[in-house]
């Protein structure tokens, strides 16, 4: 499967005129308005969803940062089609654990507008424990406190052990059911993981390489609070 790089046909890091170009270019050749020939209405959805990742500044450096270290990044939206969700979960998971793997103790406890290093892990953790195991119920594992090492990585790696129990015994049946609490079917919570999982490990590694300007909350933050205080 193609990145967002190689749908558009440009080179990795170009400038936000290139990406442009490079759509308007290939709208015109699969858009069924000005190519009859052509069109092919599952590349062109492709196509719309390379330029709405890489056109959003936000976006394309989270999306930027799993291609260096993925080698190869699939579109979300094709995922489904092409790997095992627990496969899926692991390419992320291999990044946190290699953050906590070489995280120290003074590093954990490192802060950033009142919140500490380790803190934004568990917020990290406690995303995909909520997400992906229990849509419905939740219990914070560390409230109120700040969690040493040990305690972090005996949390990180029992999640983990779930996660994977978890969708490897889901059917794709199970996987399309709608979760009423969320509005929402699995899959759809599951994906929101994995988006909330590359917001986080963008930010946490600019953090270690002392770049952090800025940490901005993923977009369900408040519903997950919310949830946290039941």
């Amino acid at each position: 499967m193609d990145n967002y790089y190689q749908i558009l046909g440009i080179p990795y890091g170009s400038t936000k005129d290139q990406i442009q170009r490079a759509f308007k270019k290939l709208a015109l050749q699969y858009h069924p308005d000005t190519s009859d020939k052509d069109y092919d209405k599952s590349r062109y959805l492709l196509i719309s969803e390379a330029y709405e990742v890489l056109s959003d500044a936000q976006q394309k450096k989270q999306y930027d940062y799993l291609l260096r270290n993925q080698k190869q990044a699939i579109p979300v939206k094709e995922l489904d089609n092409q790997i095992r969700y627990d496969q899926l979960m692991n390419v992320y998971l291999w990044d946190m654990e290699d953050i906590l793997h070489n995280l120290s103790a003074n590093q954990l406890i490192w802060k950033f507008k009142g919140k500490t290093l380790g803190q934004k892990f568990v917020e990290m953790l406690f995303f995909l424990d909520l997400w992906i195991l229990s849509p419905v119920t939740f219990r914070d594992p560390f409230p109120n406190t700040h969690p040493s090492k040990m305690a972090l990585e005996s949390y990180f790696y029992d999640l983990r052990r779930r996660i994977d129990k978890k969708l490897r015994q889901m059917s794709d049946k199970q996987l399309m059911e709608y979760i009423p609490y969320w509005q929402r079917s699995y899959q759809e919570c599951f994906f929101e993981a994995c988006r909330h999982s590359a917001h986080y490990l963008y930010y946490l590694s600019n953090w270690l390489k002392g770049e952090l300007i800025e940490f901005p909350d993923f977009t369900f933050k408040d519903q997950i609070l919310a949830i946290k205080s039941q």
